[in-house]
C-alpha cells in the first residue's frame, strides 16, 4: 500500500497543507485544507503509478518510513504538529 507524507505549512503568505510521496519522486499534492491534500495526494499517487506502467517503467516497492521533525526561523515558535 502507498502512503504519503501530509505536511502543514504556515507562513505570512499562504497557509498550505501538503503531502508528498518520498518514492515516487515530483509525486505532491497541496490543498487549501489538510482533507483536501489527503484526497489529492491519493489521485495524484493512482496517476503516478498509471503513467509509470504505461511508460513501462519499473513501480518502486512501497516502503514506509517516519520521523517528525520541528524547525523555525530564528524568533519563531515551532509550528502546531499536524493532528
Amino acid at each position: 500500500m502507498w502512503s504519503g507524507h501530509l505536511a502543514r505549512s504556515s507562513s505570512t503568505v499562504q497557509n498550505l497543507d501538503g503531502a508528498c510521496v518520498a518514492n515516487l519522486p515530483g509525486c505532491v499534492a497541496v490543498g487549501e485544507t489538510l482533507e483536501e491534500a489527503k484526497e489529492l495526494i491519493v489521485e495524484a499517487i493512482q496517476f503516478h503509478l498509471k503513467g509509470l506502467r504505461e511508460d513501462g517503467v519499473a513501480v518502486p516497492a512501497p516502503t514506509s518510513i517516519v520521523d517528525y521533525l520541528e524547525a523555525c526561523g530564528e524568533g519563531r515558535s515551532p509550528p502546531n504538529r499536524l493532528p
